[in-house]
Parts: structure tokens; sequence; C-alpha cells
């Protein structure tokens, strides 16, 4: 194998001790990218786990993943057209697939009605909800501000579904402290016992150690550009180590160098430079991708995505909110922005961090937690990550690199 294939996690050599070589090889014969499998072959892969997950035939869950981006964008648009009432947007996969609009009040908003016509599956709008999404973020603020002793190891989320705040941790709580939880938020509080939630950065054998005692600490994710000084690298959680070097293969290992980072309330990434050519693909756990879009977008409750972790390699879920605040913010609170996503054979353990989210060759974003019992099939009760929406904002000056 010539050159570097940076950002396609390959896990060829992981598991195989070696001793590190650092010399940088040569940028000007790196040859091609690996070939990567085509776009149907990637909604193909992601439809076949979505098929397991919903007990639909592997046609019909094609059908889905290819209307999910632009039905999720209309729902994306409706918040806009009445904001003070809007109550949240989701895709629903069962008992059939479609989207759900809701709002307070008893009347539709203005232009909905020519905003949805266009829609590729039913949308169903809800109206007279009991609060607003505004109202719900209110709600969680209420409870975080609080500073409860019990509330200290609890991730908590607007949940736009049922209308409530989500409390999901392993500290449970009476009936007695969750009906005042309620009072004190002015919402219905709901508490979910799951495993503590932690940064998944600490077992296994991983792509990318530290360079101090090369010890596995993450997993890269995509390959990324800053848009001011061209310079390109790769993409993996802020909450790892900041000295590394990357895993190509038993005979390639060098270091990376770190250019920049956010592990704060609202981001957790990293990104490096390397001496070698860095290609916009991904590994996706037994082919690589190109990535071929971003999605920036904030409304996406309900997408099917699936992310690839060293550890735990290839597995999918849905996007349960996009207001799930953290408990691992590099010591400060954390702001209801990540993405927190369950499903029934969603894997995720120590060593995942910093792995890609994605749907087909689309990027979603990098893993920043998990609350998970072991690194089977559906032993992981949720996952979160940090959204591309995020890592590309205005302020850090940073795009991911498309394939042409």
């Amino acid at each position: 194998m010539r050159g570097s294939r940076i950002g396609r996690l390959l896990v060829l050599a992981v598991l195989v001790a070696a001793p590190l070589n650092t010399s940088a090889a040569s940028t000007t014969d790196e040859g091609e990218p690996a070939p990567a499998i085509s776009l149907e072959e990637a909604v193909a892969e992601d439809a076949a786990a979505y098929a397991m997950e919903f007990g639909v035939s592997v046609p019909e869950a094609i059908q889905r993943l290819r209307a999910q981006q632009e039905l999720g964008r209309i729902l994306a648009a409706v918040g806009a057209l009445a904001p003070t009432r809007f109550a949240g947007s989701w895709i629903q996969h069962e008992p059939d697939y479609r989207g759900v609009i809701r709002f307070t009040g008893s009347v539709e908003p203005r232009g909905l009605s020519e905003l949805i016509v266009d829609s590729p599956l039913p949308i169903d709008v809800l109206l007279e909800a009991p609060r607003s999404q505004t109202e719900l973020l209110a709600a969680l603020e209420r409870l975080s501000a609080r500073g409860d002793p019990d509330l200290a190891m609890m991730g908590m989320e607007v949940d736009v579904v049922s209308s409530s705040i989500t409390l999901l941790g392993p500290t449970p709580l009476s009936d007695e402290k969750t009906d005042f939880l309620a009072q004190v938020a002015e919402a219905p509080v709901v508490v979910r016992v799951v495993p503590g939630e932690t940064l998944l950065h600490t077992y296994g054998g991983h792509p990318l150690h530290r360079q101090s005692d090369s010890a596995p600490v993450c997993t890269t994710a995509f390959s990324i550009r800053n848009v001011v000084t061209l310079v390109t690298g790769v993409l993996t959680a802020g909450h790892c180590a900041n000295e590394l070097y990357y895993v190509e293969s038993p005979a390639i290992k060098y270091n990376i160098t770190r250019m920049g980072e956010r592990w704060d309330a609202d981001q957790d990434w990293q990104w490096h430079t390397t001496s070698h050519v860095e290609y916009p693909q991904f590994w996706s756990g037994s082919s690589y991708r190109n990535v071929n879009d971003t999605e920036p977008r904030l409304e996406m409750v309900g997408d099917y995505v699936c992310h690839f972790g060293i550890t735990t390699g290839y597995s999918c879920g849905v996007i349960q909110t996009i207001h799930y605040q953290s408990v691992g913010c590099n010591g400060v609170a954390c702001d209801p922005v990540w993405v927190r996503v369950e499903g029934s054979n969603l894997e995720c353990a120590g060593g995942d961090s910093g792995g890609p989210w994605f749907n087909a060759n689309t990027a979603y974003g990098l893993l920043h937690s998990g609350a998970s019992s072991g690194t089977g099939p559906g032993q992981c009760a949720f996952a979160t990550f940090n959204s591309i929406g995020a890592i590309q904002g205005p302020n850090n000056n940073l795009e991911l690199m498309l394939a042409p």
C-alpha cells in the first residue's frame, strides 16, 4: 500500500503491536485514493441495517433513506414560519414512514401548505401542542440552573415528540423527586435509568495513539480544510489526547500535528495536519466511502444515521433529539446542543470517540459520548455526536473536504 489514507479509518493494523515509525513518507507519491463504493452501494449498506431495525424489506428501506434528506430539509424549514409557536418536527418510522410537524395554537401557520406540498412522503401537521420548543428549552434551562446534586451524572434533553424533558443517567429518582423537578421545569419530566454517560476514548486498539506512551485513544473521522490557510488535515474528538500518531498499517505509523481544537459547552473536536495526503473518504466498517455532502441542518429528529468506531465497528440508530445536554464538556456545563441517537442494534464503547456519523455518503458529525454496558449490539443505550453544522460554523474557519 502506498502513502496514507487519512480519514478512512483503516483498521488493518491496529490490533498488531509494532514499534512506532514516525519517519515521514513522501507526499509526492501517495497514489490515487482507494476505490470507494458508489452512492447506491452506500445507501444499500445502510438500508440493510435499517431493514433489520424496523422489519421492512431492503427495497423499502432504500426508498425511505433516499427520501430522508429531502423530507428532513422540508421539516427543518417549517420552524421559520412561526418560530414562537413551533413545537418540533421529526421523521416517524413506525407504524409507517412520514414526517410530523407540531405547533402550538389552533391555526396552521401561513405558507405551511405551500411548503410541504412537494414532500416525497406524507407529512402530518399537529396543532395545539402543550408547549413550544422554545418553552421546552426554557424548561431545560430551569432544571440545569438549579444545580441539583442528584442530576450531576444525568444528561438531560428536550423531547419534542412527548413535549417533555427527559433525564438519562445512572441515578434513580423517586416519584416525589421527579414531580418536584417537573414543578421546577414547569414541564413534564421523564427519568430513564441507563449506564453512565462517558467520553468514549480509553479502551482497545485504535488508529490514533498517544505519542508519549503509544496508548490507543481515539478514532479518526473526516478530512478537513481550513478555509483561510487551505491547510488540510483530519478530524477527531477534542477530548482525545493532543499529541497523537496515526496508524495506517503495521509498517506505516506517523505523528500528526494538532492545528486547532474546541472542547467546551457546545463543541468537541480537534484537527491535525500530516506530512501525507488527506483524502475526502472515510472507512465505514466494510468499505471506503466518499464524502459527497454534509448535513448542516439542525432539525433532524428521526433521521436514521450510522457510525463507525474502532472498538465496536459499524452500527446505526435513530436521532432522538438535537437538544441533549451532555455531561462531558471539559469541566463546564454543557449546552443543550448535542445530538443523541438510539437503536436496537446500536453499539458504542471506549475508543469510538471522534469517529464519523453518516448516512450513505453524507457526513453528520463526530462521536462525542455514549452510555453503554458492553460492546455488543443493543448494549449501547445511546450515543451522542457533535454536528457537522457546528464544526463548520463561521468562527471555526473549517470545512469538510468533499469528493469531486
